[in-house]
């Protein structure tokens, strides 16, 4: 795919030679490190693979003087070897390939702060490479502010590049980076392309894992920036996308897809006037003939990988054979469930005598191809969660809650990024105004029959999930935890009920009307405010009413009272005990009353 341009890049700088830039960058590899999808002649998958991804990065190379190679974040998650190798055989592999930058992704931060620091020192990178983020606050997390930049410059003959990282501020809320912070990436822009600019830099490059979304908020607010070289929506733009920055110039995005299965390649040419010469987008797969060497180390990743009892034959035993692609979108107008999601949640109903299974979009993440499937290719289609004993998915929870809080779950998540929420044992209706998107109320049905608000219903969800519920503000009655992982439920079901499990299709689970009365979960209104938040040592609490403040941790479990005459907290439990950093939900003692988010930092 090859897009052959000329553009002209409008900013100061004098140049006394013209010069040539080839940019080489990816995005949201997913510790997709071996190829994968329908075999080729070779028995190889055929699509992606870093020995693929090495041969095409140095052919690249030897055809150009000046290059970047760059890498716009998520590296973790996604792939049977993160739950292994934590990231640090990715990691290496980036190293030996050549990429000279990678941007913090959100997903870096899905085991903590730590688990980052430590991949990242036992990766042994050099100095020759830079993790970069410039909205990262980790000033209470000194040792990890020490390893990630806010933006390197890189020299060549005739001209100077900067470069700097922004990572998106949702990273606070959908993954658990505490103490870290993320700040306004607007802000951060502005310092960095002042800074850039003073030393001298010729061309200003934006590496970025806040998704096309915030890669236009940047350019339309931020004049300097020429080329956004993005990540975290898994788009892929064959094209760069053009936007206009307050001086009337153009920034352009690139965004290439995700795992490995792309390598994008931009052509400048920079002088007084800098154009954009040629953008192509290079398929990763069967046609580019994998680096020897490389080919080599993943063969060894892979035999230590299999060493574990628990993921024996992840690679090379088959699971079954897969005669269509069972893909993660609809395939019908009108219905938002999907194949895949089908399949997911009928895998988790099978697992015990419950109601409903659910499972949100998020966790189910890439279709399955046809031809012949192993493990490692399941697990990359439901890979949220580890289960420490098995480095398989995280366990599955059976849960019991009232049909009110089911209504809520199903809804909520909407308004979260239009997170959907796939189902089996029950069907609902998503109303779209326009504006929004919102549950219908008398569309839900469970087992054939109306929803009742009063009613108690038993629910199997991913533990991933189950952890997601306080956020969106559903606490149930009660809960227990199987004793099976959600990809040993999906793998059992596809070997035990074939010929269900492989024809999984889009059976209209879920309808999408765009007609009818915008419906919202009713909550009570409340003029609940906090400050300072983040906080360090008291968070003042002011409401409108004389009730008392209720206080949970992540999980939903009530940590602290505050009587009605004293709305201060000390960051301590009922116990008077000193808790640690993290997001806690404060909350009036009103049914149905909305929490607000406090992020306590130590």
């Amino acid at each position: 795919m090859r897009w052959i341009i000329v553009f002209v890049l409008l900013f100061s700088g004098c140049l006394q030679a013209s010069d040539t830039l080839v940019i080489l960058h990816t995005n949201d590899s997913h510790s997709h490190l071996v190829a994968f999808g329908p075999e080729d002649e070779t028995g190889k998958g055929i699509y992606g693979g870093m020995d693929r991804l090495s041969t095409l990065i140095q052919e690249e190379r030897r055809s150009s003087t000046n290059s970047l190679i760059l890498h716009a974040g998520d590296f973790f998650l996604g792939g049977i070897m993160f739950n292994c190798f934590s990231g640090v055989e990715e990691l290496r592999l980036i190293h030996r390939l050549g990429f000279e930058a990678l941007t913090i992704g959100n997903h870096e931060f899905d085991r903590g702060p730590e688990r980052l620091y430590n991949t990242l020192i036992e990766a042994e990178s050099t100095e020759e490479f830079h993790y970069l983020s410039a909205n990262m606050d980790a000033s209470r997390f000194p040792e990890l502010a020490e390893l990630v930049e806010p933006f390197y410059i890189k020299d060549f003959p005739h001209f100077r590049v900067g470069i700097f990282g922004l990572t998106t501020q949702e990273t606070n809320y959908i993954s658990s980076p505490s103490p870290v912070l993320f700040t306004d990436p607007v802000t951060s822009a502005e310092n960095m392309v002042d800074t850039l600019s003073s030393r001298g830099c010729d061309l200003i490059i934006l590496l970025s894992h806040l998704g096309v979304a915030g890669d236009r908020r940047v350019a339309e607010a931020v004049s300097g920036i020429q080329i956004i070289v993005g990540g975290h929506d898994h788009y892929l733009f064959t094209t760069p996308i053009p936007v206009q920055n307050p001086e009337g110039d153009t920034t352009y995005i690139l965004q290439v897809g995700c795992y490995n299965r792309y390598l994008g390649e931009l052509t400048i040419e920079l002088g007084e006037e800098n154009r954009i010469l040629d953008y192509e987008v290079i398929p990763v797969d069967s046609s580019v003939y994998p680096d020897p060497a490389i080919s080599s180390s993943l063969d060894s990743i892979i035999e230590i990988l299999e060493s574990i009892p628990t993921l024996a034959g992840m690679y090379t035993t088959p699971l079954i054979y897969v005669p269509e692609a069972i893909p993660d979108t609809s395939r019908i107008d009108g219905y938002l469930d999907t194949p895949l999601g089908n399949l997911v949640t009928d895998a988790l109903k099978k697992t015990s005598d419950i109601d409903v299974a659910l499972e949100t979009s998020e966790s189910v993440r890439q279709g399955i191809y046809p031809g012949i499937l192993y493990g490692y290719e399941l697990f990359s289609t439901i890979p949220i969660g580890l289960d420490s004993s098995t480095y398989l998915t995280s366990r599955i929870i059976r849960m019991y809650i009232s049909g009110n809080s089911l209504y809520r779950l199903l809804n909520l998540p909407l308004s979260l990024g239009n997170l959907l929420i796939y189902i089996s044992g029950g069907r609902y209706t998503v109303y779209n105004s326009g504006s929004s998107f919102s549950v219908r109320r008398d569309s839900v049905l469970v087992n054939g029959e109306p929803l009742l608000d009063a009613a108690t219903y038993s629910v199997v969800i991913s533990q991933f999930f189950y952890e997601m519920l306080p956020s969106l503000y559903i606490f149930p009655d009660s809960a227990d935890t199987l004793p099976i992982t959600e990809f040993e439920a999906v793998r059992d079901y596809i070997i035990e009920h074939p010929e269900r499990a492989l024809s999984a299709a889009t059976e209209g689970r879920i309808i999408l009307e765009e007609t009818g009365i915008e419906e919202k979960p009713e909550e009570k209104s409340s003029s609940l405010s906090i400050y300072p938040n983040p906080f360090n040592s008291t968070l003042s609490i002011k409401t409108g009413t004389n009730r008392d403040i209720l206080i949970f941790n992540i999980k939903g479990e009530l940590i602290r009272r505050l009587p009605a005459e004293n709305h201060t907290w000390d960051g301590k439990d009922n116990s008077g005990n000193r808790l640690s950093s993290g997001v806690y939900l404060v909350k009036e003692d009103i049914p149905n009353s909305k929490p607000q988010k406090a992020v306590l930092i130590r």
